[in-house]
């Protein structure tokens, strides 16, 4: 018995036989519009979106307190020194 372990990947691959879906054992060609999306959601998992990025040149001091309150469960970014 020999078992791999193939880590997930960001990038959508082609096989010789185009690009495939295991369903069960088995496997069948995808879809155009399943393809699509599969393909726009690997492109947008290398992105970084502009509401996930540190506003440059503020802290958290810079927010309003009480909106600040209802965003404690969230963890606050500081931009790197």
């Amino acid at each position: 018995m020999l078992r791999i372990d193939v880590p997930r990947s960001l990038f959508v691959h082609r096989s010789p036989g185009g690009y495939r879906l295991r369903v069960g054992s088995g496997q069948r060609e995808m879809a155009p519009d399943y393809l699509a999306r599969l393909f726009q959601q690997r492109g947008q998992a290398r992105l970084i979106h502009f509401d996930e990025q540190p506003v440059p040149d503020t802290t958290a001091a810079d927010l309003d307190p009480v909106r600040n309150a209802a965003l404690s469960p969230v963890r606050l970014m500081s931009p790197k020194p």
